[in-house]
């Protein structure tokens, strides 16, 4: 028997109707998943690659992956992954950095462990009240509203051009995409 039909009937006749009522009045996209986390999960008869979980590229349960991280604890320790002003500054840390700077063909680069840190960190220390942020439409939530808090003006799916219209005393190099 699958995962999801294990759980689906072990619920009442009254449970089943409320989750049809949810998903097909309230919220549509609201799936009974009929298989455990993997890469691979089955959603509504159909097989989907699971890109909630961390396990969708088949590393997790990996054993060199395992004995990497714990060679990598047992010499750096568990706070190796935060900022530097917190931890300092590793030589795997600053390697990565280097190889993405020459993959990117920029002098230098910074590399951040999570991606909200770099939305409350870099924003704020590198773009200044009068510059302008130009972002796509599709950027993060988290991105759209520390842009939108004031701090700076705030332009998603504008042109450069448009920008410059709207803000003509601006220098470019006050001009931050994203």
């Amino acid at each position: 028997m699958q995962y999801g039909l294990q759980l689906f009937t072990m619920l009442s006749s009254y449970d089943c109707i409320i989750y049809d009522l949810l998903r097909i009045i309230i919220n549509p996209s609201i799936f009974l998943l009929y298989s455990a986390t993997g890469p691979h999960t089955i959603v509504d008869g159909k097989e989907v690659v699971n890109f909630a979980s961390a396990k969708y590229l088949g590393l997790i349960g990996n054993e060199k992956i395992i004995d990497s991280c714990i060679s990598s604890l047992e010499k750096y320790g568990v706070g190796s992954c935060g900022p530097r002003g917190f931890y300092g500054t590793i030589d795997v840390h600053l390697d990565c950095e280097s190889k993405i700077a020459k993959f990117l063909g920029t002098p230098d680069s910074i590399l951040y462990s999570y991606g909200i840190s770099t939305i409350f960190s870099v924003i704020p220390a590198f773009c200044k009240k009068e510059d302008i942020i130009v972002a796509d439409e599709g950027v993060d939530c988290l991105v759209k509203c520390l842009g939108q808090s004031g701090q700076q003006e705030w332009s998603h799916g504008t042109s450069i051009g448009g920008v410059r219209q709207r803000q003509p005393m601006y220098p470019l190099d006050n001009l931050v995409l994203t």
